[in-house]
């Protein structure tokens, strides 16, 4: 589960464990969004007295933008770990396939927090939180095209496209199972999805 230490120390209520609350606000967020979140349940989940919340991390709003973007690191490293762990680059993107498909399978699933974000907030202008949104999505698709690029590099995968483009068709793979995944879609629309992205590497 993602680990970040939040900056902020003014106003740090004793014994406070910065880095568990803003993982458990991250969890809060990911489940309800934004809107559906209030500062009460933020205070509930975390144990930080609600003036502390403001002292700690300014509003709500920043204290969101900053569990995206620990959202966003965390799923980078889980990529990067899948990929170093692997044989070969192209294996390590068929990890990265089946983990996507675990997820969206598992009972409950919440989706991609930031897909998730990124449609609440479409027609909205927090900026922080939509740059945010758009960090963490151009650094996943910088890990998966580097992945491409290496398994092209190595023989592993003759496709034609470049590795930017079967990137973002990957990212399209993931970015559909996770919502459906969440929305409670059915299994065998999830597997043929994600089947979808293994042909990618066959190619």
């Amino acid at each position: 589960m993602p680990k970040r230490t939040a900056s902020a120390s003014v106003g740090r209520p004793r014994g406070f464990d910065a880095d568990e609350a803003l993982r458990r606000a991250m969890e809060l967020f990911w489940e309800r969004g934004f809107e559906k979140t209030s500062l009460d349940d933020v205070v509930e989940a975390t144990g930080i007295p609600r003036q502390s919340v403001y002292r700690l991390f300014g509003s709500k709003q920043a204290l969101f933008a900053r569990t995206l973007e620990l959202y966003g690191e965390w799923r980078h490293r889980m990529l990067e770990e899948l990929l170093i762990q692997s044989a070969s680059p192209r294996k390590g993107l068929l990890l990265i396939l089946d983990n996507w498909e675990r997820a969206a399978l598992r009972e409950g699933s919440n989706g991609c927090f930031n897909l998730n974000t990124m449609a609440e907030f479409a027609n909205r202008c927090e900026a922080d939180i939509q740059s945010a949104a758009k960090r963490n999505q151009a650094g996943l698709e910088d890990v998966i095209t580097r992945a491409f690029r290496k398994a092209k590099k190595l023989g592993e995968i003759q496709s034609k496209r470049s590795p930017k483009a079967l990137a973002h068709s990957m990212l399209g793979v993931g970015l559909a199972s996770a919502l459906f995944g969440r929305s409670g879609g059915d299994s065998a629309l999830i597997r043929n999805i994600i089947a979808g992205g293994r042909e990618l590497l066959d190619a």
